[in-house]
């Protein structure tokens, strides 16, 4: 039973850390909690010598272009990518390579500037002056001017802007102390891509870059800006990339042999290669010991009695330390005062070698008062961090005490020892009441957790199959939307919104969006009756596809079929026959098309048949002209092997200009 009024402070998650802060020497993030400062000019510090402020930004003269292709320039001390542009600090200027035509398309430069470093966001560039702290747009407009030493510029996600003085930041709106660790500001930059780093072999005159996520090679020149493509479209997940003499070589993780070809991209075999061994470091990369300490939480209770802390760590490595002490105090002012701040210990954990806890709960060992102060210590080899999450802090005390005669509590020592000793039950029965009152949110599609919890949801309650190959986020997608189909099963507007999901999982597009575009668009076999005497006939030869010479007569299309009179092939149509029409592009592989198939079969009448039919973008008169239905009127499509006819929706030409007159005429 839990006393009435009951109550709790929560640090970190949603309530974040820092405006609860009152002194630190950790890294403080709303977003990654606790955790140790990096090691000062380490991997992870701000001067960390890639020039990536300790992974806040891609490395110093990096740049990843919309298509998450990664760039360098030769010469350039650093760069930035906006659109199709490429924008480079190199010898006192800034270069703008255009990048779709491979050429310098303009060079910005001034008398009165020292351009030192580059950033982008959201469209616009942000030039760095070091000669007078003044930062310019691509436009050579001044953003701002701010008087220091400044060395370097970052952007965060939200367009704020950092000035680097060598070994701190300073944001230049609203206005922050200076930020020494990139843990404290992590939160607001972007992640950066987990893939498709590019290496680099250098071979004499010539620079090769093997472009991972792409599994291409890339060659440059001395002295040339262009990069020309010698390797691509293979298969293989390479990671590594040297050159010897006139060959390049290249490694894929788990194989004994390298890829050998030539400069140029040709193939010349395989070769025996032992696999790199990574050479252990013994470069710190965070500080030993830290410790924080919060502001003063208030019950608004006299002489309150505090009652547990819960502590969830995102992070608890071996050989890791934390150390939770608390003050309680009826003054909110009485913390700061030595000689009335009275700190005890509530508990150290020690992470083991085996998988340690990441949840944790325990008393609060201070005396009564209306006010509890907490600091956490962490402490760890420097090689690795712990991370508190999140901390709750519960009040006043509930213990089984209370339900126990009162001769139980007359011994304040007999009354420590009892609390303490029956928490231990206790808190093994608050966790089977927590789960009973929070049972509802594992029957609830937005709330069930992912893993089995959410397929157990799907399959066993309401017997809905789920796609083994979609992940939890398109998963849960359908299983919110089921609630809302399952009263229409068995209708058109259940099943066209059971396929809504599905479109909106291959298109990547919401479900709302797919619905707003009327996709997909279901024909029932009567509808086109009714649109046949309407005068605005859907009907057309190729729904019983009779062959019928000068009427419909196409090879691999047309049927033979012998009986019933052609003249009432509309009325001998079955009612309960329909059509479904969705995007070809959007059904990417073979393997799509037959997801959607078995949709349709799971949620179609058992007694109706369906034809699946996959609209590509073409207007083809009295084939393919029914406007809303199976008609896209665009521009003139590509050739695509396979699947196109010349002469008759695709037009041979490298010139659309040309194309289009050709249509035209």
């Amino acid at each position: 039973m839990r006393p009435e009024g009951a109550t709790f402070w929560r640090l970190g998650g949603s309530s974040g850390w820092q405006n609860r802060t009152a002194s630190s020497d950790l890294a403080v993030s709303d977003r990654h909690g606790l955790r140790l400062t990096a090691e000062p000019c380490g991997p992870l510090s701000l001067q960390s010598k890639d020039g990536s402020f300790g992974g806040l930004t891609l490395p110093r003269g990096t740049a990843v272009d919309s298509k998450g292709k990664f760039h360098r320039i030769e010469g350039a001390t650093s760069i930035a990518i906006v659109r199709d542009h490429l924008y480079a600090v190199m010898d006192g200027r800034v270069k703008v390579f255009d990048l779709t035509r491979s050429i310098v398309a303009d060079v910005l430069e001034r008398n009165d500037w020292n351009p030192v470093d580059v950033a982008a966001h959201n469209g616009t560039v942000y030039i760095l002056d070091a000669n007078h702290g003044r930062v310019f747009d691509q436009r050579l407009e001044i953003q701002f001017k701010r008087p220091g030493k400044w060395s370097r510029i970052a952007v965060d996600r939200d367009g704020m802007i950092y000035l680097f003085n060598g070994t701190a930041f300073e944001r230049r709106d609203p206005p922050l102390s200076q930020i020494t660790d990139p843990n404290e500001i992590r939160d607001l930059f972007d992640p950066l891509p987990t893939s498709g780093v590019a290496t680099v072999a250098v071979c004499g005159n010539t620079t090769f870059i093997l472009d991972e996520q792409n599994q291409a090679v890339y060659r440059r020149c001395a002295g040339s800006d262009d990069l020309k493509t010698i390797i691509s479209g293979v298969k293989r997940h390479w990671t590594g990339i040297a050159c010897d003499g006139a060959a390049i070589v290249l490694y894929e993780p788990g194989t004994k042999c390298a890829q050998v070809f030539d400069r140029n991209g040709r193939p010349l075999g395989e070769r025996a290669v032992e696999p790199p061994k990574a050479e252990p470091s013994n470069e710190r990369l965070y500080k030993k010991t830290g410790t924080w300490q919060s502001k003063p939480l208030d019950s608004k209770k006299y002489r309150c009695q505090w009652h547990r802390i819960q502590l969830e760590l995102a992070e608890f490595p071996p050989g890791s330390k934390i150390t939770v002490s608390t003050c309680a105090h009826e003054k909110e002012d009485d913390v700061y005062d030595a000689m009335r701040a009275h700190w005890v210990e509530a508990q150290t954990i020690v992470a083991p070698i085996a998988k340690p806890e990441k949840s944790h709960d325990f008393l609060v060992q201070s005396g009564a008062g209306q006010y509890l102060t907490l600091r956490v210590q962490l402490d760890s080899d420097g090689f690795s961090t712990p991370a508190v999450d999140s901390a709750k802090i519960h009040y006043p005390r509930e213990s089984y005490l209370e339900f126990l005669p009162a001769t139980y509590s007359s011994d304040d020592e007999m009354r420590v020892f009892l609390e303490r000793f029956l928490s231990i039950f206790q808190t093994e029965w608050d966790d089977v009441d927590r789960q009973i009152d929070e049972m509802e949110r594992f029957f609830d599609p937005d709330a069930v957790p992912e893993g089995e919890l959410l397929d157990y949801l799907a399959s066993q309650w309401l017997a809905l199959p789920l796609e083994g190959t979609w992940n939890y986020k398109q998963k849960r997608r359908l299983l919110s939307a089921a609630p809302k189909i399952y009263p229409h099963r068995g209708q058109l507007k259940g099943l066209r919104d059971f396929i809504a999901v599905y479109l909106a999982n291959m298109s990547g597009l919401e479900t709302k969006d797919v619905q707003q575009m009327e996709l997909p668009v279901i024909v029932e076999g009567f509808r086109e009756r009714e649109m046949l005497f309407s005068q605005a006939p859907l009907w057309s030869a190729s729904v019983t596809r009779r062959l019928q010479l000068g009427v419909y007569a196409t090879e691999g299309e047309a049927a033979m079929v012998s009986v019933g009179d052609p003249e009432r092939d509309v009325f001998t149509q079955f009612a309960h026959k329909f059509r479904v029409y969705v995007p070809e592009a959007w059904v990417n592989s073979e393997d799509d098309e037959r997801m959607i198939r078995r949709a349709l079969d799971a949620e179609k009448p058992a007694h109706t048949q369906y034809e699946l039919c996959l609209i590509a973008p073409r207007f083809r008169v009295g084939a393919q002209s029914t406007i809303g239905v199976d008609t896209v009127i665009g521009a003139t499509p590509e050739l695509r092997l396979g699947s196109a006819h010349l002469g008759f929706d695709a037009v041979l030409s490298t010139d659309a200009r040309a194309a289009a007159e050709l249509v035209l005429a």
